[in-house]
């Protein structure tokens, strides 16, 4: 599995969160993020750790799984979801 940027980018606007929104909402929770790194994250350049993903997930009203999943309901490494192996 593959997190993608654009996912958060996507949820993040889709609840109208600024950056420094977002950034204020994890300072909140208590982790230490800056508005720079957020935007390494959406920009792809970085990735944020487990522990990031389930906060961003909270905040922002998705599953986990949504920031690994395409719009068709498949894993970022091209597997459908729910299938048999």
């Amino acid at each position: 599995m593959k997190f993608l940027p654009k996912k958060l980018k996507e949820a993040r606007s889709k609840m109208k969160f600024s950056g420094e929104d977002l950034v204020f909402n994890l300072r909140v929770k208590g982790l230490s993020i800056s508005r720079q790194t957020l935007c390494s994250w959406e920009n792809g350049d970085t990735f944020p750790t487990v522990n990031q993903i389930a906060e961003l997930s909270i905040i922002l009203q998705k599953p986990v799984s949504f920031f690994f999943t395409s719009k068709h309901g498949a894993l970022a490494s091209g597997k459908a979801t729910g299938g048999k192996k």
